[in-house]
């Protein structure tokens, strides 16, 4: 992601990963000595693959544009090269050839966007690429490639009305700044922006349905900086909160109750001595307004929490203590129990509420790069863990149901090229 933009919500730029759409008249951007983070950019996507015409071709896709027209390239010898599709940094002299000068080529220059639809299960024919959305549910797998490249795991979040679309997308981008996308949670995603900042960790964001907490409802983003610090980043005033304390894992953003029955943002984290630990933060018209102490909840964390809201101010938190050792930690802020639920994963887990939050479901990442499922219901608890052979994942997999009828979830994996990919499948085959 090669340009920066920190306006508000309501400015979309062209520098968005996206395939602009729709326009009659052919449009072209030079783009000479094109850097990456002060790097000049290596014309291979990732070391010794997708070379030359690819790998310009992938510059092009990434700052809004179908293809290279043309392209010229140099050898950097004693300059340090990034491949886009990866990141790296290329320090091996002759190898290290950059893209000089790219002549950029798309149709138009409105802001149409949509994204390039590809299959999840067999070959989606053209009739099926030409569904409406009462169609959509009944193609048992849907993979969309968002045109977004990142880092870590997603965030998916349930938006708010003024964000223009129901869901959205949150990453840690390949410039460690902080991206958005948003869309319908199907297969259509608009454009990727950047709201800047250098995060160490990926993001956790988590939709506020009041304005107690920044002059309407909005989007709020924890972040983790790349001195290990903590922040929050509230998404439609842009209003940034810098708190104390530190972790190097990537935090978990809750919205629920406090105890006194008013409304709070909940911010749980790894802390640096294992633990896990949570910052309240509560509306100025509570009893004790605003940001209250770090509280210490115990356990031994041995990567990322995630939290899940049940109601009131009842609070489930799911971690890993070993490969093999995943723990639900029950009522969180009043001391409940740890339960063991078993399964065996490297990476965090993703607790998310389905059929009307009559149902939780807990998604991970199994050894063998499944999608793993484990199912409650307060009638049954826990079900035992189910593998779902259809979904490969490579990254957590950040989830939410996004239609009821039939009911489907969408879940965003970051690929090991980098990039984000939204999946939507019905729900019963996580049963």
């Amino acid at each position: 992601m090669i340009t920066r933009y920190l306006a508000g919500l309501a400015t979309w730029t062209g520098v968005a990963l996206a395939l602009l759409a729709g326009q009659a008249a052919a449009e072209t951007k030079v783009f000479e000595n094109p850097k990456a983070n002060n790097k000049y950019i290596n014309w291979c996507i990732t070391a010794g693959k997708g070379c030359g015409k690819s790998g310009a071709d992938f510059f092009c896709n990434q700052n809004g544009y179908e293809e290279a027209q043309t392209f010229f390239g140099k050898i950097t010898a004693l300059q340090a090269t990034v491949y886009l599709g990866s990141g790296e940094i290329c320090l091996e002299g002759s190898k290290c050839k950059r893209l000089y000068k790219v002549v950029c080529a798309r149709e138009g220059g409105g802001l149409d966007v949509e994204a390039t639809v590809e299959t999840g299960i067999g070959e989606v024919n053209d009739e099926e690429e030409g569904q409406s959305p009462n169609e959509f549910p009944t193609i048992p797998l849907k993979k969309t490639y968002t045109k977004g490249m990142a880092k870590g795991d997603a965030s998916l979040v349930s938006m708010p009305s003024g964000f223009g679309d129901e869901y959205g997308i949150f990453v840690r981008g390949m410039d460690d700044a902080l991206w958005m996308t948003t869309g319908d949670g199907k297969a259509n995603w608009k454009g990727w922006k950047s709201f800047g900042h250098e995060l160490a960790a990926s993001p956790s964001c988590a939709y506020v349905p009041i304005g107690a907490f920044g002059g309407g409802k909005s989007v709020f983003c924890a972040i983790v900086t790349k001195s290990n610090g903590i922040q929050l980043v509230d998404m439609k005033s842009g209003v940034v909160i810098k708190l104390d304390g530190a972790t190097k894992f990537a935090p978990s953003l809750v919205y629920g109750n406090h105890s006194d029955g008013r409304r709070a943002l909940y911010l749980f984290v790894r802390a640096n001595d294992g633990q896990l630990s949570v910052k309240t933060f509560v509306p100025s018209d509570s009893e004790s307004p605003g940001a209250q102490p770090w509280q210490g909840l115990g356990g031994q964390l041995q990567g990322a929490p995630s939290c899940l809201w049940m109601g009131g101010n009842h609070i489930d938190c799911y971690y890993r203590v070993s490969v093999d050792h995943t723990i639900e930690a029950t009522q969180v802020l009043q001391g409940g129990q740890a339960v063991d639920l078993g399964g065996k994963t490297k990476k965090r887990l993703t607790p998310i509420h389905t059929n009307k939050k009559k149902e939780v479901r807990v998604l991970v990442k199994g050894l063998d790069n499944k999608l793993w499922a484990r199912t409650w219901t307060p009638a049954t608890g826990f079900k035992d863990w189910k593998q779902v052979p259809a979904i490969d994942l490579n990254s957590q997999p950040a989830c939410l149901q996004t239609s009821t009828a039939p009911a489907r979830l969408t879940c965003i994996d970051v690929a090991a090229d980098a990039k984000i990919n939204a999946l939507n499948f019905a729900l019963e085959i996580t049963d």
